[in-house]
């Protein structure tokens, strides 16, 4: 597209929204930490899309970052506090009432025919997996 229009807005969400992803008229969105990076947050934001309210926050890992769709289910990687708590890879099932299963670590990630593609590197040792 060449233009460009804003249409609606929806403010009062969070101090510092991160990744989104849409899945079924719902759009996702990452809640991570506070505007100055002192307290991290553990919700992801669910936003009706038909309405554009704010239909129900969905409680996670610490510091949601990044979320993708795929095959009908909404992915996403919390990034924790970078001290004691690690990235943690989770799923989050529309079908299932936005159930959050863990699933295990992952700093990163991509999706295509229903293949979830993952990479992990601890900030803390150097070692990295890509993961299938």
């Amino acid at each position: 597209a060449k233009t460009l229009e804003v249409v609606d807005k929806l403010t009062g969400l969070g101090d510092n929204l991160e990744g989104v992803a849409i899945c079924e008229d719902m759009l996702y969105v990452a809640n991570s930490c506070t505007a100055d990076w002192s307290t991290y947050h553990t919700d992801v934001k669910v936003i009706d899309l038909r309405t554009f309210k704010l239909k129900e926050q969905l409680t996670v890992g610490l510091n949601p970052n990044a979320l993708i769709e795929e095959d009908d289910k909404v992915f996403l990687i919390s990034w924790g506090n970078y001290v004691d708590i690690g990235y943690s890879l989770q799923m989050i099932d529309p079908a299932a009432n936005n159930k959050v299963t863990e699933l295990g670590s992952a700093t990163r990630m991509c999706a295509t025919d229903d293949i979830l593609y993952l990479t992990y590197s601890n900030y803390t040792n150097p070692t990295a997996s890509f993961l299938l």
